[in-house]
């Protein structure tokens, strides 16, 4: 519904003179057609099925490219260009078979396709780029029809202007739907106005006039207020504030930052008003406000003691952390290299302690930082001036001061009169003195990229595979990120809780019931009401996750009635027999349920009448299971496990045993029904997930594990299991993390199911965190060794760092025993029975040709075969194996 019907009649109108002018054919309509022209060609059917699809999409999107910027910011367009020069043909030929296969749903097509690409990125172009809305402009060249060029910007333009609600949406597909739901009303309107019927090009024309209109109206508009504002206020920061600037300078000059003690560091001390973040927080406030806790600072004084962020061992080592990435930055900035500035800063000091980082560079070089130190606030001064915001906060902070620069009016400004300007003028919705967003404890500084990659894509996903050569360390990072994603909900969540569920996950129906009357403070018969709002068969019903409670009482209290009970005729009963019931229905344990719950159960009661408040663990919350090639759907989800019945004919029974995954599922599933969205989370992490066969292990869980169709999603979904013909859904709380050695078995094998299921993470080796052992650079050894593997076989069987690392510096026996019976069992295994290419991996000084003698030879005959040559391992010792290993690194 349009709010604002006077703006937009006036874009209207002015929209209508130039579609009927010259310039719409010549500025709008040609270069739009002769893309989807071109770009539709390159994506239709005939051109996906065609052996050369790669090069003609090349060559349509060099005779696009022009086009291409014109719809979306030219790095995405050269981003995408290098991707071409490096991703598969085949691998690129199925994306967009899948991301065109009408039948799936828009917005399914989209965030698949989005995900894919932005991980195929990382592999083949090596950088975090995003394929962003490029999607849209493939959508409408291949359907021009049904789907348009999308862009953000010009969207938040007309909605601002005519009073029109956002189209929003979780994912960017969703927002894509919305978007063309967006667009219908205004293209009815359009159409009335034109007198004809409008096509999706009149519409995204009409949408990018009005943003060019805005633009202009806004430049025109921060120049009058830039004008009037001079009229009260200096270009030059009044002299005290610069004053002010440098007694910070002077009490904490950044070349004895290092020297810090936390004393001197810390908000909380006895002097506090001469610390270092005082002064950052308080002491300069006129020179860029903070804002939000101490906790942005790592590390402070508490009413009696010392806290610290959970990233930290201990304030000592948080403020050494600290000191460490300050000086880092500030030799950064020294050194001119403002490229490395985010990078350094997300490493050290975390990803969103944006305030610590950018602060104290802003005072130490007020010429090349502005003050200010909130990413939403340099992207929208950025808009303003009709750029678009890059990288992080020192990126973005050093991108809107070039710009600033740029332009003659603010010629003679220094940066803290620029950002007055800006703030007093142009103030944007989020005020200055709110609180800068809090620290993301999930977060550590100093810990490996990939577990940071790892943490930020479990924020938008619960599933995630990590893969890549032997090696490389996706067991490790798995199990570090278990710490480090589930560790901060330790401390909050209910220890008892937690605690009644794991020791309720394990038993039947009628231990439960037997334990909660054994429970019950000395009362001894209960009705089946009763029993309902029992607290312990509450949560185990939570737990199974039982439709009638009622019904499920009634069966398994009958069930297990002694033989002998003159009150119960049910006939299948099966031990053991621990009920009975009296003549005014209520129920009992037997004297033989008594000592059942004594023998059997007793020191699970013994525990849960002494459940308190305890420090939880990791483990709590997190299970581990290696798949294998016999490993079952059975294992995993559900099987029949046989028992033998405690009836006098023992005869044996097959009972319904949930596997890990199910527990993992009830478990989640039980918290998450009692705490909603404040439940914690569950990780279950699946070590080599490949070595499986995964469509049987998982079965129909393919679909339920989806993030959208998991239980309390918008697009919930169950499934009746085959054994216990329970309906099962995947709560919401629960992640899925698996990895898989890609020596084994190719990525491509994988169910196509379950790859669009997961988010791809890649792990590659990374030679560089290699140190040099008894004077061989492993560095180096290690990228040759790598690079011969990849022209012989292929990237997937490179060498791992992990087996060169935690050798210590001068430990040549170390060195040795990981070389001979680690990496040349491994390339043994690669190059099996071919020892020529092991040879050229290897060099001539650790192979050596087996020499057959002639009398062998003679004896073998017409089997022997002169030609072919086997080779054997030497085994090199003290400075012939230095020698080899260091030819080896240098060659």
């Amino acid at each position: 519904m349009i709010k604002n019907e006077t703006a937009f009649q006036k874009s209207l109108e002015d929209f209508i003179a130039y579609a009927q002018s010259d310039l719409y054919e010549k500025e709008e309509r040609h270069y739009k057609e002769h893309l989807i022209n071109i770009l539709g060609a390159a994506l239709s059917d005939e051109a996906l099925a065609s052996p050369d699809f790669l090069s003609v999409l090349k060559e349509a999107a060099r005779k696009c490219s022009g086009d291409i910027n014109n719809l979306t910011h030219w790095t995405t367009y050269d981003d995408f260009k290098k991707y071409l020069e490096t991703v598969p043909a085949e691998r690129l030929r199925g994306l967009f078979q899948e991301l065109f296969e009408e039948s799936v749903d828009l917005d399914e097509r989209i965030d698949d396709f989005q995900s894919e690409t932005d991980a195929d990125y990382e592999k083949y172009v090596a950088k975090k780029k995003r394929m962003r809305w490029l999607v849209s402009i493939f959508l409408s060249a291949r359907y021009p029809d049904r789907y348009i060029f999308y862009r953000p910007s010009i969207i938040e333009g007309a909605c601002q202007d005519w009073g029109i609600d956002l189209p929003k949406g979780k994912t960017n597909g969703a927002k894509y739907v919305a978007y063309l739901g967006f667009i219908k009303p205004i293209q009815a309107r359009l159409n009335e106005a034109l007198g004809r019927a409008s096509d999706l090009i009149d519409v995204q024309s009409f949408l990018w006039k009005n943003y060019l209109a805005r633009k202009a109206n806004a430049a025109s508009s921060w120049r009058d207020k830039l004008k009037e504002w001079l009229q009260s206020n200096p270009e030059r920061m009044p002299a005290e504030l610069a004053q002010l600037r440098e007694e910070f300078v002077r009490r904490f000059p950044k070349e004895r930052l290092d020297e810090l003690t936390l004393e001197q560091y810390a908000l909380g001390v006895d002097n506090y008003r001469d610390s270092f973040c005082y002064w950052l927080e308080f002491g300069t406030k006129e020179l860029g406000h903070m804002g939000g806790t101490a906790k942005k600072f790592g590390v402070w004084k508490g009413k009696q003691e010392w806290r610290w962020n959970d990233m930290y061992k201990s304030p000592e080592d948080a403020l050494a952390r600290i000191k460490k990435g300050l000086t880092a930055l500030v030799e950064a900035t020294e050194q001119g290299r403002f490229d490395e500035l985010d990078r350094i800063g997300r490493e050290q000091l975390g990803q969103v302690r944006y305030g610590l980082r950018a602060k104290p560079l802003s005072l130490y070089f007020p010429d090349e930082f502005l003050p200010t130190y909130s990413l939403e606030h340099l992207a929208s001064f950025l808009k303003l001036f009709g750029a678009e915001a890059q990288g992080e906060v020192l990126t973005r902070n050093h991108q809107l001061l070039k710009l600033l620069r740029s332009l003659p009016e603010f010629e003679g400004f220094d940066t803290q009169q620029m950002m007055m300007f800006l703030y007093d003028s142009f103030p944007p919705s989020k005020k200055m003195d709110e609180p800068e967003e809090e620290p993301d404890e999930e977060v550590s500084v100093n810990i490996p990229e990939e577990l940071q990659r790892l943490m930020s894509v479990s924020k938008r996903t619960r599933n995630v595979l990590l893969y890549g050569p032997p090696g490389t360390g996706k067991t490790y990072t798995v199990r570090q990120f278990a710490q480090h994603f589930l560790r901060p909900q330790l401390s909050t969540s209910d220890s008892v809780r937690q605690r009644r569920i794991a020791l309720l996950q394990t038993l039947k129906w009628y231990q439960v019931i037997a334990l909660a009357m054994t429970l019950s403070d000395g009362k001894q018969y209960f009705k089946v009401n009763e029993l309902k709002m029992d607290a312990l068969i509450q949560d185990y019903v939570q737990l199974k996750s039982a439709a009638k409670l009622s019904n499920a009482l009634w069966a398994q209290l009958q069930i297990h009635t002694k033989l002998d009970s003159k009150t119960v005729s049910y006939k299948n009963r099966s031990g053991p027999f621990l009920f009975d019931k009296n003549e005014d229905s209520e129920w009992s344990l037997t004297e033989e349920g008594g000592e059942y719950v004594e023998v059997a159960l007793g020191e699970t009661a013994t525990q849960l009448r002494n459940l308190t408040m305890s420090e939880l663990t990791v483990e709590d919350f997190c299970e581990v299971v290696t798949f294998h090639q016999s490993f079952a759907y059975e294992e995993f989800v559900e099987g029949l496990k046989p028992t033998i019945t405690e009836d006098e004919d023992a005869n044996i029974r097959y009972e319904v045993t949930p596997g890990i995954f199910r527990r993992m599922c009830e478990r989640a599933e039980a918290v998450w029904r009692a705490e909603g969205d404040k439940a914690p989370k569950y990780l279950l992490i699946i070590d080599e997930i490949n070595r499986a066969n995964i469509a049987k292990v998982l079965g129909e869980l393919i679909t339920l594990i989806e993030d959208d169709k998991r239980l309390g999603q918008a697009n919930e979904m169950t499934a009746r299991l085959p054994y216990s013909g329970d309906e099962f859904g995947v709560p919401p709380n629960l992640y899925i993390v698996g990895t898989m050695n890609t020596a084994d078995r190719s990525i491509a094998l994988l169910d196509l199911a379950l790859r669009r299921r997961f988010t791809f993470m890649e792990m590659m080796p990374q030679p560089s965190l290699l140190k040099a052992v008894a004077g061989i650079d492993l560095n180096r050894l290690l990228t040759k060794l790598n690079r011969r593997i990849t022209a012989l076989l292929d990237r997937d069987h490179q060498i791992g760092h992990s087996y060169l690392l935690g050798i210590d510096e001068n430990d040549l026996d170390g060195l040795h025993f990981t070389w001979y019976h680690r990496v040349i069992p491994l390339l043994q295994e690669y190059f099996y029975n071919d020892g020529e290419r092991l040879k050229v991996v290897l060099g001539d000084e650790f192979l050596q040709r087996l020499e057959i003698d002639a009398a062998t030879q003679a004896a073998l005959g017409n089997l022997y075969d002169a030609e072919q040559s086997d080779y054997e391992i030497t085994l090199l010792q003290a400075e012939s194996f230095l020698k080899a290993l260091r030819s080896l690194a240098e060659s």
